[in-house]
């Protein structure tokens, strides 16, 4: 498997990933207007723009990624090979796709019983699911940021990293933590600045 990911070509990659994109959003978006008058309707208008959409988001996404883990490696001494780099977010980025699995797999268990308001308070993506107590405003802002797919994201970065490149965990640990971990940080502080004003 690891051959495999080494030998994928980069364009062939960004293929598979925008696919699958396109597959389970269609699923997990069908689910959600299943219990809409006109579903097919909506859904087929609704899914043409949320996947344009989604599609460049994304892609921006792993490119502005890619630039960073790249500023890191240059900071950090070495040298990798900006595509190998490139297929690197873009294999990580598949966690995300957990999500879109985590709704179709709810909405499996809940096919009886689910409505829209159930579905809505059905939220897997924040830290904000776990119970804060009187947690701070502002620490609230700034988990409400993170999502659980972020810290996978995260570890799914350094393993790649390192199989990839085939370079050791603390050389992975230090391109990743040197240049996206505190790339996203300063993300949410930002956010929470002007969720603040």
């Amino acid at each position: 498997m690891i051959q495999f990911l080494k030998q994928l070509k980069c364009r062939y990659a960004i293929l598979i990933f925008l696919s699958v994109l396109l597959m389970l959003r269609y699923t997990s978006s069908g689910i959600v207007f299943a219990k809409v008058k006109d579903s097919e309707f909506v859904l087929k208008n609704f899914l043409i723009y949320n996947y344009l959409y989604n599609s460049i988001v994304y892609l921006l996404k792993i490119t502005v990624v890619s630039l960073i883990i790249l500023g890191g490696t240059l900071l950090s001494g070495y040298k990798l090979k900006s595509r190998q780099i490139f297929k690197t977010v873009i294999l990580a980025n598949f966690v995300y796709f957990l999500r879109y699995i985590a709704v179709i797999i709810w909405a499996a268990f809940n096919w009886k019983t689910y409505n829209m308001e159930s579905l809505q308070t059905f939220n897997s993506k924040t830290f904000l699911t776990f119970k804060l107590g009187d947690a701070d405003h502002i620490l609230a802002q700034f988990l409400k940021t993170f999502s659980l797919y972020d810290v996978i994201f995260i570890f799914a970065l350094l393993l790649l990293t390192k199989l990839l490149n085939k370079i050791e965990w603390k050389q992975s640990t230090k391109i990743i933590f040197s240049s996206y971990v505190p790339a996203i940080i300063v993300y949410a502080l930002f956010v929470v600045f002007l969720t603040e004003l």
